[in-house]
C-alpha cells in the first residue's frame, strides 16, 4: 500500500483561499483610494498651482529688477526667499499627503492618530476643489479630541469618501447656498466624525442598503458602489461603525464612531 507524504509547509486550500481574498480586498482598498484621488484631481492641481504661481511672481520680480538695473534690497530679497520657502513647504505637505493616501500598505495594529489630522490632510488635498464647486465648507474640529487607534491613511480614505459623496450629492441636488460641514468630537469614550450636507438626502427605504457592496444611487459611470462598503469595513477594523441619518432641513449626515484609545465604545 502506497503512503502519501503530507507536506506541512504547503498551505491548505482554505488558507490559500483566505490569502487570495485578502489580496483581492487589498486591491479594492487601493483602487478605491486612487479613484477618489482621480475624482478630485482638478482640486489637487489647484492646490499645487497656487504656490507655484506665488513662487513664479516672486522670482520673476527679482529677475525683472536685475534686468532693469534696480538696486538689490537685502531685506526685500530675504522676504521673497521666506515666501518661497513657505510655498515649497505647502506643496511638500500636499504631495506627502497624496503619497501617504495612495500607498497600498496597511498597518496591522494601527497607530495613535487624531481624527482632526485626517480631516485636515484630506482638505489639504481636495479643499480647493470643494470650493470650486461653489460649496461652503464649515469645519468645527474639537481641539481637545482624544486620539484613536487607527491607520492614518485608511482614516483619510474614509473621510475622503464621505466628503466626495457629499460633494456629489450637492452637485446632483443643488441648494443655494450649498453647504458641507464636518465636525469632530467625543462622547462616551468614542471619537465622532460627522460629515453633513444640505443636498437631496437619502430615501428612507435605501438607508439600510447604502453600505451594501456595489449598491449605488448614482448615475451609471459616477460610482462603483464600493466606497461606503469599504469605509464601513475600515472603521469596523478600528472597532467602530458608520451611522447615517437624513437631516431635518435636507441632506444627509454620516457619523464615524470609533473608540478613543483603541477600546471598544
Amino acid at each position: 500500500m502506497e503512503c502519501r507524504k503530507i507536506s506541512h509547509n504547503s498551505p491548505s486550500p482554505r488558507k490559500g483561499r483566505a490569502r487570495k481574498i485578502g489580496r483581492s480586498e487589498l486591491k479594492l482598498y487601493h483602487e478605491d483610494r486612487l479613484a477618489a484621488l482621480g475624482t478630485m484631481a482638478a482640486g489637487i492641481a489647484h492646490e499645487l498651482n497656487q504656490p507655484l504661481n506665488t513662487i513664479r511672481v516672486v522670482t520673476d520680480g527679482f529677475l525683472f529688477g536685475r534686468a532693469e538695473g534696480w538696486p538689490l534690497d537685502p531685506e526685500e530679497l530675504f522676504e521673497g526667499l521666506e515666501m518661497i520657502s513657505r510655498q515649497v513647504a505647502r506643496m511638500d505637505k500636499v504631495i506627502r499627503n497624496i503619497r501617504n493616501f495612495a500607498r497600498e500598505e496597511r498597518g496591522a495594529g494601527g497607530e495613535s492618530v487624531t481624527a482632526n489630522e485626517a480631516v485636515e490632510n484630506v482638505f489639504s488635498m481636495i479643499g480647493r476643489q470643494i470650493e470650486a464647486h461653489g460649496i461652503r465648507v464649515e469645519k468645527d474640529l474639537d481641539p481637545e479630541l482624544p486620539p484613536m487607534r487607527a491607520t492614518l491613511n485608511e482614516l483619510e480614505q474614509v473621510v475622503m469618501n464621505l466628503i466626495v459623496n457629499a460633494r456629489q450629492a450637492l452637485d446632483d441636488n443643488p441648494r443655494d447656498p450649498k453647504r458641507l460641514w464636518i465636525r469632530t468630537g467625543s462622547r462616551d469614550g468614542a471619537v465622532r466624525i460627522e460629515v453633513s450636507d444640505n443636498g437631496g438626502g437619502i430615501p428612507d427605504d435605501l438607508l439600510e442598503k447604502i453600505f451594501d457592496p456595489f449598491f449605488t444611487t448614482k448615475a451609471a459611470g459616477k460610482g462603483t458602489g464600493l466606497g461606503l462598503s469599504i469605509s464601513q469595513s475600515i472603521v469596523g477594523r478600528f472597532g467602530g461603525r458608520i451611522e447615517v441619518r437624513n437631516n431635518p432641513d435636507g441632506g444627509a449626515t454620516f457619523v464615524v464612531v470609533a473608540p478613543a484609545g483603541g477600546e471598544e465604545p
